[in-house]
């Protein structure tokens, strides 16, 4: 089976570099609206769209670590959950220490990115007037390597 795994692996690897597609749509971490820049540069992809109707596209929204902490940070915590402020510490190891910050889980990151495709699909629906059946969807995932971005890629 390992032979046949490689197989499939680098026949995999070789669709995916084959592939013509544009500039990945970049994206503020642990956010899903759209920059003004990815907006300018998707009425460009809308114009072009147009001009061509035989082409269609497939949306991935990508997310990363950098969304994960950004997520961390903006999570707070219930009030229930909130320690009493009139209490004193018990120990001064309590006092110094911040709370931990709350776990992000991958469903929630992939539900970032899949917000991202949504908000990108929208825009050329919406505002661009692309028919929505011109546009697919890939499975969105989360890109560890060193040089991973929060983005949606765009390809024909």
């Amino acid at each position: 089976l390992q032979p046949f795994g490689a197989m499939m692996m680098v026949g995999k690897l070789a669709a995916k570099s084959a592939r013509p597609g544009f500039q990945p749509i970049s994206m503020t971490p642990g956010k899903s609206a759209l920059p003004p820049t990815g907006e300018q540069y998707l009425e460009k992809i809308g114009d072009l769209l147009t001009d061509r109707p035989g082409l269609s596209l497939t949306l991935c929204g990508v997310v990363d670590e950098t969304d994960r902490q950004a997520m961390a940070q903006t999570v707070t915590i219930p009030s229930s959950e909130k320690t009493d402020q009139a209490a004193p510490p018990t120990t001064t190891e309590n006092a110094a220490a911040p709370p931990p910050a709350p776990a992000i889980s991958d469903a929630q990151l992939l539900e970032l990115a899949a917000s991202r495709t949504r908000i990108v699909t929208r825009y050329l629906t919406e505002k661009q007037g692309i028919a929505a059946d011109r546009l697919f969807t890939c499975r969105e995932h989360i890109d560890a390597s060193q040089d991973a971005s929060p983005r949606v890629d765009i390809t024909l």
